[in-house]
């Protein structure tokens, strides 16, 4: 009645339980007619089990909908999730302030994105996360679709590769390791890409 396109996702758990319990969800009929899909937070598991759920319910959309990930790890940790088939990362939470105050719940948290003065409650600072969680949304736009490309490894760049609607192709690179690391992109037009990417960056790569 109100115009709202208000979608169902189930489960919003981890990646451990999701064949337990997400695809029990997804196997009811009356529950699959009405989700949209199902919502994960990465605190147990491994990304790649949810492969294994979108295997079994392809036409299903997955969510990545909740932990604040850091650094060059959190960034591949990111690209692993979205190769296994999330639609999204949601950094949670997005600001506390110096105190780590409105928090109560865990102890002590890590840090987030954003931090807020705590005296000073007009004044907030950034922390890397910003620009490393930038070098994915800067660059890959809504209806954006991953494409095929090597996941590399942690001890050399890991990637992930996406075609964006106005069909540029972008490519978040993550270098984890102490040292810069040169790698090389083989296009399907037989062009090349080599580049390098200093120790602990990522990199993000856009062309036509």
């Amino acid at each position: 009645n109100y115009g709202l396109n208000t979608k169902l996702w189930a489960f919003d758990h981890n990646p451990a339980e999701a064949m337990s319990y997400a695809a029990n969800i997804l196997a009811d009929s009356g529950a699959y007619a009405a989700l949209d899909g199902t919502a994960v937070h990465d605190y147990s598991g491994e990304p790649s089990i949810l492969t294994t759920l979108h295997n079994a319910y392809p036409n299903k959309n997955i969510y990545f909908t909740e932990r604040m990930v850091w650094g060059t790890s959190g960034a591949d940790r990111i690209i692993q999730f979205v190769r296994n088939w999330a639609k999204s990362y949601n950094a949670w939470v997005t600001m506390l302030d110096s105190n780590i105050a409105p928090e109560q719940w865990s102890g002590v948290p890590g840090p987030t994105i954003m931090i807020q003065d705590a005296y000073n409650p007009d004044n907030y600072w950034d922390t890397a996360e910003v620009y490393i969680m930038g070098q994915f949304s800067k660059f890959v736009k809504p209806g954006a679709k991953r494409i095929y490309s090597d996941y590399g490894s942690a001890s050399t760049v890991t990637n992930v590769a996406f075609l964006n609607p106005d069909d540029t192709i972008v490519s978040v690179v993550v270098n984890q390791t102490s040292s810069s690391k040169q790698f090389k992109m083989l296009l399907p037009n037989s062009e090349q890409i080599v580049a390098t990417v200093p120790a602990k960056a990522v990199a993000t790569y856009k062309w036509q």
